[in-house]
């Protein structure tokens, strides 16, 4: 059965902090690194929506923040926006269909409305629930494609899935951006106009001597 396909909202950006003897990571929904999580003997607090750990484990933590979302929060993410293909489609029974460890597509139960994960959209193809006697299944049709924002970019190289095929989107720069640009070069090239001006105007002053005395 074939069901309207929503946007899912979530959360952005990674927090990690410590709180006595707990680190506390808050972190927008990731399979892969909930996986983690739960190697590290994470525990979901879902009163207050965060991950908490051992503070004996610190380390481990912050680099499984890095590994799946590009930062631990004290550092700037390299991150892109990635087109992904689904040559054959892909289906998840009772979960969600998911790539980077970020959902693609989600539905929570039979009759459920499918939600696309947060960042992504669908360029080409659909997302849909298939429902039977023994449960249901997420699908996303064969050739649909997606694209997902903000994905780590080592993760292109190093984790990339078997089964589609994911390039990085180049984006142009935007109108705003070009002005912006624009509007830089021209205070850089009068700045440096003033600076051979300034500099013209040392050269050609006389050189001054100081006479000893005695």
């Amino acid at each position: 059965m074939k069901t309207e396909v929503e946007h899912e909202t979530g959360i952005t950006g990674v927090n990690v902090a410590l709180d006595g003897d707990r680190v506390l990571v808050r972190c927008p929904y990731n399979t892969r690194f909930i996986s983690g999580a739960k190697k590290l003997a994470g525990k979901w607090v879902p009163n207050d929506k965060l991950w908490a750990f051992s503070n004996r484990h610190q380390d481990l933590v912050r680099d499984l923040c890095r590994k799946w979302f590009g930062t631990d929060g004290t550092t700037v993410p390299d991150l892109v926006d990635v087109q992904i293909t689904f040559p054959a489609g892909r289906s998840v029974d009772a979960g969600p269909v998911a790539v980077f460890g970020r959902v693609v597509a989600r539905a929570s139960g039979r009759g459920s409305t499918v939600r696309l994960g947060t960042g992504v959209v669908l360029v080409e193809g659909s997302a849909f629930i298939q429902s039977n006697y023994k449960g249901w299944r997420t699908i996303v049709s064969e050739g649909s494609i997606a694209r997902m924002q903000g994905v780590p970019r080592p993760l292109i190289t190093s984790e990339l899935p078997m089964g589609v095929k994911v390039s990085i989107i180049e984006r142009l720069a935007t109108t705003d951006e070009v002005s912006r640009l624009r509007a830089e070069r021209t205070q850089l090239i009068s700045r440096l106009e003033a600076i051979d001006a300034a500099l013209a105007a040392h050269c050609m002053q006389p050189a001054t001597t100081t006479a000893a005395t005695q």
